[in-house]
């Protein structure tokens, strides 16, 4: 069993110079199947002052099996959104954003070998 310890809203920002802007369920992103794939989540975080991010990430690249769809790292920069790596380091202006989404579960399928 897996547990992922998710810090809540009211301590990040209170500790951090940070605003979340959007904390939820990443709908559509479980595979479709008999039993369907939990979805991911989002995260969308605005920051206050200029810090170093550094971000540890999986399944970015490849599709969590068999079908859910992977997750993103964004930053917005200036109006612009732009992709970052599942591991990476970078230093954020006041203003920058960074939208974390994971990657949601695949679906259980009764015929793996069919649905393929």
């Amino acid at each position: 069993m897996t547990n992922t310890a998710i810090t809540d809203i009211e301590i990040l920002e209170e500790r951090f110079p940070v605003r979340v802007r959007e904390f939820g369920i990443r709908r559509g992103s479980g595979g479709q199947g008999e039993w369907r794939g939990g979805d991911g989540l989002v995260r969308e975080i605005e920051f206050l002052e200029e810090t170093t991010v550094s971000l540890l990430t999986q399944r970015r690249q490849l599709i969590p099996r068999p079908n859910g769809v992977p997750g993103r790292n964004l930053l917005l920069r200036d109006g612009q959104w732009q992709e970052l790596k599942e591991i990476e380091k970078l230093v954020v202006k006041t203003g920058d954003r960074v939208r974390i989404e994971t990657p949601g579960g695949g679906a259980w399928l009764q015929d793996l070998k069919t649905s393929l």
